[in-house]
């Protein structure tokens, strides 16, 4: 029986819109779900992106979703600014909890002033202190500032990695306020559409799945795979995800000569993606920065050997050798030599790697997640009393 804890949240989602459709991606409803069997109330506010008037809905189970009319985070921003006296009359909050480090976190900083409740930021995607991260784009550098005002305001930091544990105390961060807790894909979920894909495995085939934009670093994986393919002939790669660099990369892959092997899908329904892992004889991924990686898990499910740059979740995830490679960020000979490697393996030698990918899924499961999320818990009670 779930342990229930006398705590009532607050939890302000700038990425939360999917949630407000009732559109899961990897179970993101279903984790909310789980979350708030262990709380007395579980108040979820996210953008609605396609609504023009407020929406209330109860879960059951104390979980209640509020969508907010919004055009775009700033607006999303003084919209919860606007709300967020009146729902706490309403429910009493202990807590708030923000879903990322910098408007969100700055807006949890604001909230925690008006109201006099503490702080819970979630870091999820490994941003704060992160070089990488900054380097991404210009305007991080001052994301990065946003970090780390509201940082001095946290009073608990979640992080998803132990390497972002393991930066944060380097930089300082206080050891008793950080929180360490992975989250989940809806694994069962994700293998009825590997059943409902079938097909059989398209051999040489390396398949990324995931948004084509800068953090992803496509452009390094294409020239990894063109390295790649200099040993592997047969190779071919295919990349599933829409994005604002589609365009850019499909030109990238004509200029090295690799388009005819290179196949882009743009963006699928999630319910379709399962096929693409179901076809596929590795899974490759460029991230120069990521938290808890969901579709590495994905691969792991699909039994697919991985390949990927040292970010944080994937140094979590994958062991050098066991699950698949890992090679430093932005390096495109190693991440090709890596691909090659794995490509030149025999069948039974992949599929060696791919089921101890699956066993390494079965690790970070949702009873496992759970467990942590139980103990952050029994933490903010301990704090709050």
């Amino acid at each position: 029986m779930t342990q229930q804890y006398p705590l009532r949240i607050l939890s302000v989602s700038f990425y939360g819109a999917p949630v407000a459709g009732a559109k899961q991606f990897s179970g993101a409803l279903g984790r909310q779900k789980d979350y708030a069997e262990y709380l007395d109330q579980y108040v979820v506010v996210v953008p609605g992106l396609e609504i023009s008037e407020e929406q209330k809905t109860d879960h059951g189970d104390g979980l209640i979703l509020y969508a907010l009319p919004s055009t775009g985070y700033l607006s999303f921003f003084l919209s919860v600014m606007r709300r967020v006296k009146e729902l706490h009359a309403e429910y009493k909050f202990d807590y708030i909890f923000v879903d990322n480090p910098h408007l969100a976190g700055i807006l949890g900083a604001t909230v925690k002033r008006m109201l006099g409740i503490p702080l819970v930021v979630n870091s999820m995607a490994d941003m704060p202190h992160n070089e990488w991260y900054k380097a991404e784009r210009v305007m991080n550098h001052f994301k990065h500032f946003l970090i780390c005002v509201a940082l001095a305001q946290t009073d608990f930091l979640r992080v998803s990695t132990q390497a972002e544990v393991k930066r944060m105390q380097e930089h300082g961060f206080p050891k008793n306020k950080l929180l360490h807790m992975p989250f989940y894909i809806d694994t069962e979920g994700f293998r009825r559409n590997l059943r409902a894909a079938g097909g059989a495995r398209r051999d040489n085939t390396v398949l990324f799945v995931g948004r084509l934009g800068e953090q992803k670093d496509l452009r390094v994986l294409l020239r990894a795979f063109a390295h790649a393919k200099a040993r592997v002939e047969s190779a071919r790669l295919v990349l599933v995800g829409g994005g604002p660099l589609e365009a850019q990369l499909t030109a990238y892959a004509r200029e090295l000569g690799i388009d005819t092997s290179v196949t882009f899908t743009g963006a699928i329904p999630y319910d379709e993606v399962a096929r693409h892992f179901a076809e596929a004889s590795l899974f490759a991924i460029s991230s120069l920065y990521e938290g808890t990686c969901m579709v590495l898990h994905e691969a792991g499910l699909a039994k697919l050997p991985i390949v990927s740059t040292d970010f944080a979740g994937a140094k979590d995830y994958v062991r050098d050798g066991v699950e698949g490679y890992l090679a430093p960020v932005r390096d495109h000979e190693a991440l090709g030599e890596r691909i090659a490697d794995v490509l030149s393996k025999t069948p039974a030698e992949r599929a060696t790697m791919g089921a101890a990918a699956c066993a390494r899924a079965e690790d970070y499961s949702r009873e496992y997640a759970l467990g942590h999320w139980d103990a952050l818990c029994k933490r903010l009670v301990e704090y709050k009393t």
